[in-house]
């Protein structure tokens, strides 16, 4: 269930920079280990993880990638266009589907669910080095790929990232374009269709990043 905390959720989000390879070991011992506790009464306490100067927002790193920034809060991260990953949580969300229109889709329907898994459908976040083994085992499934063929498998889902890839109108320079107001685009004025626009950029960013690993793993693989 989705609700506002009242003062809490004036807390807006930023990118964390208070990593300890930024501070010295002064500053380093004084950080909380934790941003946010609840206390036995369910009465909640909030500490800063850095300095702030007085009257500037009081912000802190959500922990979230971008599509749940999006589709919860109707931001994404960073506000100002970048071709480089800003927000270190980000991951690509897909959906594995297993149509009935396949050869031996019934064969396949109950081996996923010998398997443990009871939908012919898969939503998953994917990023290098992140995959979970749900869409390993959905992926072997549908396409008759071998528990121990651990490059079928890789290639499998580089595929299908591919594919998805070609689903967009607009190439990654190309949005990049659009919200830089360069190269003959306009920027929007609409600020839904600007954040739009965000999402699909930095949607994009995490799915190059998980196809270059993905890459580099098959190349690794001799595939």
């Amino acid at each position: 269930r989705q609700h506002l905390v009242p003062l809490l959720d004036l807390v807006n989000c930023e990118v964390s920079t208070s990593s300890s390879s930024l501070l010295d070991e002064e500053v380093r011992e004084e950080i909380p280990e934790k941003f946010l506790d609840v206390l036995s009464d369910s009465s909640i306490v909030v500490r800063a993880r850095r300095s702030y100067e007085s009257g500037e927002s009081l912000r802190e790193d959500y922990n979230l990638p971008n599509w749940y920034l999006f589709l919860h809060y109707g931001f994404v991260l960073p506000s100002v266009p970048s071709m480089t990953l800003v927000n270190p949580h980000d991951c690509f969300q897909t959906e594995l589907i297993l149509e009935d229109t396949l050869k031996d889709f019934e064969r396949k329907q109950r081996e996923l669910q010998r398997r443990g898994m009871y939908e012919t459908s898969l939503q998953s976040c994917v990023a290098p080095e992140f995959v979970s083994s749900d869409v390993w085992i959905f992926l072997r499934v549908k396409n008759n790929i071998e528990d121990r063929d651990a490059l079928g498998v890789r290639v499998a889902l580089y595929e299908h990232l591919n594919f998805r890839k070609s689903s967009y109108k607009t190439t990654l320079e190309e949005d990049f374009d659009i919200l830089s107001n360069a190269n003959g685009h306009v920027f929007p004025t609409n600020r839904h269709a600007r954040t739009s626009i965000q999402f699909r950029f930095e949607e994009k960013k995490a799915l190059r990043n998980v196809m270059d690993w993905l890459n580099k793993e098959i190349e690794k693989m001799g595939g």
